[in-house]
């Protein structure tokens, strides 16, 4: 299934948006690294074209995950059992989703803070825009049509500290950083950032997401970035 959009750019350039879906449900989880806590997950590439150019990239999947206390092991992975970097995601938002419920059901008089058992959390693995056309806001357009798929209550992804370009936008769009840390790459250290756009009513005082974050819209969520404060866009 493919979807496209037109976006306009800050030179005020009209670029195609093309997104190209494809689905599969997971029955029998567990059995492969990667699908382990996995529900469904719709992979989506985004390529973006000036004309007949492809001049952006962004691959991302639309995770549904249970709400699923996890052990150390499973968000703490080592040097001689290392996850891949989607799969540490997986199990870290099932146990923050866990967490979260939790402190839900510590507070009974309030009805309207619930975790639901199932959540839907976006995933990016990887965006690249080529040199003549970052600052112009393209990955951003790129993040609110995957926004406006998918509907998630998070989105995350692993940044390289070496990556000072996506350091920047992820500081300018208020992504908050967690101790999650990849291991499958263990010269190039990876942390996993993540952004929630809808939160119960409920959170913990020391929750960091919390205290960057409000009760989010699509309209919200698009942000100028300062040209100074990133490249990539």
């Amino acid at each position: 299934m493919k979807k496209k959009i037109t976006i306009v750019d800050k030179d005020l350039n009209q670029l195609v948006v093309v997104a190209d879906c494809s689905s599969a449900l997971y029955q029998d989880r567990g059995t492969k690294l990667g699908e382990q806590n996995l529900l469904s997950d719709t992979a989506v590439t985004f390529k973006v074209y000036d004309g007949t150019a492809q001049v952006a990239v962004m691959m991302a999947d639309i995770l549904q995950v249970p709400t699923k206390q996890g052990t150390m092991a499973d968000i703490w992975p080592t040097s001689t059992s290392p996850l891949p970097d989607k799969q540490l995601a997986i199990n870290y938002l099932c146990t923050r989703n866990a967490e979260r419920q939790m402190l839900c059901d510590k507070d009974p008089k309030d009805s309207v803070a619930m975790v639901l058992p199932i959540t839907t959390h976006l995933y990016i693995d990887s965006i690249k825009v080529e040199n003549a056309y970052k600052r112009r806001g393209i990955a951003t357009g790129m993040l609110d049509f995957a926004v406006s798929l998918a509907l998630p209550e998070t989105i995350g992804l692993f940044c390289a500290n070496e990556d000072a370009e996506m350091k920047a936008m992820l500081k300018a769009l208020k992504f908050a950083q967690s101790p999650l840390k990849a291991q499958n790459m263990p010269w190039k250290e990876k942390f996993f950032y993540y952004k929630r756009l809808k939160y119960p009513s409920i959170h913990r005082a020391d929750d960091a997401t919390y205290n960057v974050m409000k009760q989010m819209t699509l309209s919200d969520y698009q942000l100028l970035i300062p040209e100074e404060e990133s490249k990539y866009n």
